[in-house]
């Protein structure tokens, strides 16, 4: 247990090493007046200093000692005692990124990068029962598909019916994600906030990086899941005998690769950790564990301590009731032994 946990102000403790300081400056005044007494009165010195102490001069010391260390304990608001309201977690505000361009129709993920994504927020949703989620569909635009909401059953219900289609311009902007994501946790302030980004990482432009380092600033990290390989898949379009492979405008295949750098740039530009993804989504259940997750237990546990209440003011009676008692029973003089 340290001091963070029973104090609210705990850095005032540095106070009390100023009582051995005043207790020897004390000291040493006493010296320097008893010394004084002798070289003025030479044998009847330790008379005069005798006659001249007050009865009970420890006892009212070391009371004023006790008062000054009880107003240092209540200058650190002690928490003893039952906090006032007892904190529930809260959990995380993430908005998940869902890349929906052509190119996570490529197959080097089973059954297809778009299919092991949607299965990753599946899996995402059933771990994050306390957090919120925002779902965003983007390729060359982006589109908010769902707001923050705590009903992450409708959440991978809506990627499930994620399409190409759904976006009605082409290529790959992550930067317009982004910014739409910005956008949908702008107003999420008492909650930890995250974004995660889950794509073959086709940014040709770089686009993301900004808006990544933009959120970062503002407290959200921009978390990042590859998708797909780096030896690269072409693009399926159809499925069985209708099955063709999209082509360039020579009508050569299109081959799409996984771009693991400009996602882990993307990550560290955000502040966030870059993920290899996988076909059943055991690596966004990670990152939820090792980075979403403790960001809001730490929050969580930061608002816990600041909701504590403070048990300064008995402290702070008891002092001012000894400086009370010194004012009242003021120290008095003896007449010295006479001759």
């Amino acid at each position: 247990m340290n001091l963070g946990e029973l104090f609210l102000a705990p850095e005032c403790a540095w106070l009390f090493s100023l009582l051995p300081l005043a207790a020897w400056l004390e000291r040493l005044a006493a010296r320097r007046r008893a010394r004084a007494l002798r070289e003025a009165f030479d044998e009847r010195a330790e008379r005069i200093a005798e006659g001249a102490a007050p009865k009970g001069a420890r006892l009212r010391r070391g009371a004023g000692y006790a008062a000054v260390a009880l107003a240092i304990t209540a200058a650190m608001q002690p928490t003893f005692g039952p906090p006032e309201r007892e904190s529930t977690p809260r959990g995380s505000d993430v908005a998940i990124c869902l890349d929906v361009s052509q190119s996570m129709l490529a197959r080097d993920l089973e059954p297809s990068r778009l299919a092991a994504a949607k299965r990753a927020i599946e899996a995402l949703c059933v771990e994050a029962k306390a957090d919120r989620c925002a779902l965003i569909l983007f390729a060359g635009a982006a589109v908010l598909r769902a707001p923050l909401t705590a009903d992450l059953e409708a959440i991978a219900d809506l990627a499930r019916e994620a399409h190409p289609t759904d976006v009605p311009r082409g290529g790959t902007d992550l930067g317009a994600a982004l910014a739409l994501a910005q956008q949908t946790l702008e107003a999420s302030r008492e909650n930890a906030r995250a974004v995660v980004v889950l794509s073959d990482g086709e940014d040709p432009a770089g686009s993301g990086r900004a808006p990544a380092r933009a959120l970062a600033e503002r407290g959200v990290a921009v978390h990042a899941v590859g998708l797909g390989s780096e030896r690269g898949a072409k693009i399926a379009i159809g499925s069985g005998a209708e099955q063709s492979f999209l082509r360039d405008a020579q009508g050569r295949d299109v081959i799409t690769r996984l771009d693991p750098r400009g996602l882990e740039a993307l990550a560290e530009a955000g502040g966030g950790r870059y993920a290899s993804g996988d076909a059943e989504g055991a690596a966004l259940v990670a990152l939820h564990r090792e980075a979403i997750a403790p960001h809001a237990e730490e929050r969580d546990a930061a608002a816990a301590r600041e909701r504590r209440a403070s048990r300064a003011t008995l402290p702070l009676l008891a002092a001012l009731l000894l400086g009370i008692l010194l004012l009242a029973r003021p120290a008095r003089r003896e007449a010295p032994h006479s001759q």
